[in-house]
């Protein structure tokens, strides 16, 4: 078996997974493991979510992505991942490091939000925002600037012994549209392709440089938002609205919701609210304004962390 540590858990398998940072220790929280998947009758009988390809209930979940593999994740504590002839590692890995350890984190009530985490003056800013708002292109360039990157895709969130909100790691590989790629001053020769989109490819990319392997006390978010306009806005949110920020910014978000987590998820979301600031920031777009932006983004956090 190999030992890995990411997303704040020790993870003991018998798959290697270049991706990952390797372990020491020999306390497992999850077993993820190859084998045959089996659903017996009566597994599912008080789903919440069946729709032939996806099956959850409160401490089981189930994926099928036809021509890659059935994953099976139980109690938050094993993941057993069948893979279809001849799929590749990387299209396994994708859908079991996002969608699968999403629903561990739930099942273990740990709370997931979608965005990139960067370790600012050891701080951790997080950036969300919809599919496709440019947060790991404005991510890549603060850590072009010297920040280091805590996640890029699963900021997993978690209270210390002083009451503060922390993020814990992922592992050092960064998603990255090859436009953005090629106007990078990095190397990135060791890129792998994940997925296709239109005219445009997504690479997974190595991150070891610039990999923050501790938890950082998470201070600020920062919504990213594009909009038909031609200049940049921001506005920090405040009261109710940072909480909804938080709430539609959790990974998988409806995943709390059909496992019966509701009440627990909104109160994870308003704890993190009562300890975090938010803002706004309304990018034009289809404009390449990410220096600008990432500009605005380390000013904002530098001042915040002089009063802080």
């Amino acid at each position: 078996m190999y030992s890995y540590k990411a997303f704040g858990l020790i993870i003991h398998t018998d798959i290697i997974f270049n991706e990952l940072i390797p372990s020491q220790s020999d306390q497992p929280h999850l077993i993820i493991e190859n084998g045959t998947i089996q659903i017996n009758s009566g597994d599912f009988d008080e789903d919440l979510i069946n729709n032939g390809n996806r099956k959850i209930t409160r401490n089981k979940y189930y994926l099928n992505i036809n021509g890659i593999a059935k994953y099976y994740a139980e109690s938050g504590k094993k993941i057993t991942i069948e893979a279809y002839d001849n799929a590749l590692s990387q299209d396994i890995n994708l859908y079991l490091l996002g969608s699968c350890i999403g629903a561990v984190l739930y099942q273990r009530k740990i709370l997931p939000i979608h965005g990139s985490c960067i370790n600012i003056n050891e701080k951790g800013v997080l950036l969300t925002g919809r599919s496709g708002a440019g947060k790991s292109t404005i991510a890549s360039v603060l850590f072009n600037s010297g920040n280091t990157m805590l996640t890029d895709d699963v900021a997993v969130t978690k209270i210390n012994k002083f009451d503060e909100i922390m993020v814990e790691p992922s592992y050092p590989s960064q998603k990255l549209w090859d436009d953005t790629i090629e106007r990078s001053d990095r190397n990135y020769d060791q890129k792998c392709l994940i997925r296709s989109d239109n005219d445009h490819n997504k690479y997974s990319v190595p991150s070891y440089s610039y990999f923050c392997n501790q938890p950082i006390s998470l201070k600020i978010i920062f919504e990213i938002i594009p909009i038909d306009s031609n200049e940049i806005k921001i506005e920090e949110i405040t009261g109710a609205d940072k909480i909804m920020v938080i709430v539609k910014s959790s990974y998988r978000r409806l995943m709390p919701l059909v496992m019966g987590l509701g009440n627990w998820h909104f109160e994870q979301c308003v704890n993190i609210a009562k300890k975090v600031r938010v803002f706004r920031i309304f990018r034009p777009e289809n404009q390449m304004l990410e220096e600008k932006i990432a500009g605005v983004i380390q000013n904002i956090s530098e001042a915040y962390y002089e009063k802080d």
